[in-house]
């Protein structure tokens, strides 16, 4: 399974909790997408949840190799939550300007593309906030997954799905 994830979901600290799942951080991959994709895609097929960033132009490379993968986003409400996520975790002002100034452009940004089939859009998913009032990370959702089995959608109400 692989997951393209927004910044400061949780995607490093799902890894490090979480058996059999890895964070594929793309700086090393500087860029270059092709590799980015086959890297997560053979582990993927290794039986690896993998955890990508949610770049767009990754994002239209795994939908050119026709690899199947998902989209986790933070619900747009939650835009001072990440704020404060940012700065906890020691993100550069420059980073979090630009994540905020980009929030309503960039989170929820879904992708169309044309196949044989006709026109389809991402599976996208985005994080809630629980019955405690905290805010959902990816490792509860992630959680969830583990326990109800790999078929994301079919844990995930249709409200999940579209905001």
């Amino acid at each position: 399974m692989i997951i393209c994830g927004y910044a400061g979901i949780g995607k490093s600290t799902a890894a490090k909790k979480i058996k059999g799942v890895v964070d594929l951080e793309s700086t090393p991959f500087q860029k270059d997408w092709e590799t980015y994709a086959r890297v997560a895609k053979h582990m993927s097929d290794q039986g690896y949840i993998v955890l990508l960033s949610c770049h767009h132009e990754l994002r239209k490379k795994l939908i050119e190799k026709g690899i199947k993968y998902y989209v986790v986003f933070p619900h747009p409400e939650h835009k001072e939550d990440y704020r404060r996520r940012y700065e906890e975790r020691g993100n550069t002002p420059e980073f979090i300007e630009t994540q905020m100034s980009n929030w309503d452009k960039w989170v929820g940004y879904t992708l169309f593309w044309e196949n044989e089939d006709g026109t389809h859009e991402e599976n996208v998913i985005y994080l809630t906030t629980r019955a405690s009032g905290r805010v959902e990370t990816l490792s509860d959702l992630l959680d969830d997954i583990i326990e109800y089995g790999n078929d994301l959608f079919s844990i995930i109400s249709l409200d999940r799905k579209s905001v």
